[in-house]
């Protein structure tokens, strides 16, 4: 019994040092960035943005006490004083690092007394319409943001490979859930290469989906995300992009409210928009690829449509207070094969409308057979001849204008122009009132992937690969529509 006494008393000291042992101190309770910044616990600015895209977060702690800080849900602000811009929400960094961990909807960062700590974060922009950040300053804007830009924010916290613009889209729309599935209908799976449009001296460039705009001042504004074309009108902006059921939409942008693309009403079945044409007090017409809609846009619903599976070429102008003329180049029938030879071939035709806007019904048509081409637009009707003449459309029959030149091809109709193709492949610039060339261009017409005209200039677009040129109408000036500002370090 004496023996097992000091193996006692040593098992009894033993314990007795273990309660010693002071316990794990419990986890910090993160503190949320702003908060920390507005009770002066940390001194936190954002330098160098890449655009929308990126920008250093910099934190230099003012506490006696370690800190932990959640950065998730906060947002920066162009310094007082700089030039005002959009404010970036922050998102995880740009590249994996040990100080910052996700989890939970939270970016944790760890900060000891007197710390300082430089981080390269992805942002999204909240403010669409506001110039794209340049070299501005910013610091920690005070209060939350509206819970569903929160909630996006955080979501991204956890999901960091998801793709800044499918962010930036959920932003846009002011949907709590970020879309990054394709979408249900063919053509619309990813938006992707360069498009732009023009509207009176404002520039659209498209990029895999980023819309920017262009001021004549310089000033580039980043509008959205995820959007498949820009249709600007003397009216607004309107673009088309996906809805929450991953289905094409059109969208009209306002430059207030959380929610700066609204929805207008799903596009049917798998129809191009070419173009938007204000059609009087909430009425819109959609020209396609294969005709035109006429539009209630506060209803949300077609009014009255005309199309043709056969059409090659739409174009379309609004003539006088309520109507429209539209143009549709319509296929000849293919033929049959007899005999090592093609029999029945039917000859292209130019079906010519005009249309009562307010209601939509068809009070004259007309039939062409003997133009290569038909265009409408601000000047009138405009044809080309088979051997290369112009012809404008005079009461219901067109008549040959007095220039002698023979062009390739009709491009385009604007308010005081003509823009045609010439002879060597270049586009150049007629005067509508008899075909005299304003001035020619050293623009090729094979390097076009696409061609816009500005409504309100008559100055032509012309995109190839990435390239964006306007080509001005007055005097032929070629200017380029720079691309989005440099995403990379």
């Amino acid at each position: 019994m004496r023996a097992l006494l000091p193996l006692v008393l040593l098992l009894a000291a033993d314990a007795a040092l273990a309660g010693d042992e002071p316990s794990p101190a419990p986890p910090r309770e993160p503190i949320p960035l702003r908060v920390a910044v507005e009770r002066g616990l940390v001194r936190a600015s954002g330098a160098d943005p890449a655009a929308y895209r990126r920008v250093t977060l910099r934190l230099e702690s003012r506490s006696r006490e370690p800190l932990t800080l959640d950065l998730s849900g906060s947002h920066l602000r162009p310094r007082s004083g700089e030039e005002r811009c959009q404010r970036l929400g922050l998102g995880p960094p740009v590249e994996p690092i040990p100080e910052v961990r996700a989890g939970g909807g939270r970016l944790l960062v760890d900060l000891a007394p007197d710390a300082k700590l430089s981080l390269r974060l992805n942002t999204v922009c909240l403010d669409a319409g506001a110039a794209s950040p340049r070299a501005q300053g910013f610091e920690v804007a005070p209060g939350p943001l509206p819970e569903v830009r929160e909630t996006v924010l955080r979501w991204w916290a956890d999901h960091p490979d998801a793709p800044q613009g499918a962010v930036n889209e959920a932003i846009w729309q002011n949907r709590p859930t970020v879309e990054v599935r394709p979408g249900v209908v063919a053509g619309f799976d990813r938006p992707r290469g360069t498009f732009g449009a023009l509207h009176g001296r404002t520039a659209y460039r498209l990029e895999d989906g980023e819309l920017l705009s262009h001021d004549p001042d310089g000033i580039v504004r980043f509008l959205g995300t995820g959007i498949f074309q820009a249709l600007p009108t003397p009216n607004g902006l309107y673009a088309i992009g996906l809805g929450a059921d991953r289905r094409p939409e059109l969208w009209r942008f306002a430059l207030t409210g959380d929610e700066p693309w609204g929805r207008v009403l799903p596009l049917r079945k798998e129809v191009r928009i070419r173009q938007v044409i204000p059609a009087g007090s909430d009425r819109l017409v959609l020209v396609t690829d294969q005709g035109a809609d006429l539009v209630d846009a506060a209803a949300g619903r077609v009014m009255e449509s005309i199309e043709n599976d056969r059409a090659l070429a739409v174009s379309a102008a609004r003539v006088g207070d309520h109507g429209l003329v539209l143009a549709i180049k319509v296929k000849g029938a293919e033929g049959v094969a007899q005999g090592g030879a093609t029999k029945g071939e039917g000859q292209d035709v130019h079906d010519l409308r005009w249309l009562d806007l307010r209601t939509g019904r068809t009070i004259e048509s007309k039939r062409y057979w003997n133009t290569e081409s038909v265009v409408s637009g601000t000047a009138g009707v405009f044809g080309l001849t088979h051997a290369g003449r112009l012809r404008v459309l005079v009461g219901d029959d067109f008549r040959n204008l007095p220039s002698p030149e023979a062009w390739r091809l009709l491009v385009a109709v604007g308010p005081e122009v003509l823009w045609v193709v010439d002879r060597e492949g270049r586009f150049a610039a007629l005067s509508p009132r008899n075909g005299a060339r304003i001035h020619g261009t050293a623009v090729e017409h094979s390097a076009a992937d696409a061609v816009v005209l500005d409504a309100a200039t008559g100055d032509l677009g012309v995109v190839s690969g990435r390239r964006f040129r306007r080509i001005r109408a007055a005097d032929g000036t070629v200017e380029e529509v720079s691309g989005a500002p440099p995403a990379g370090e």
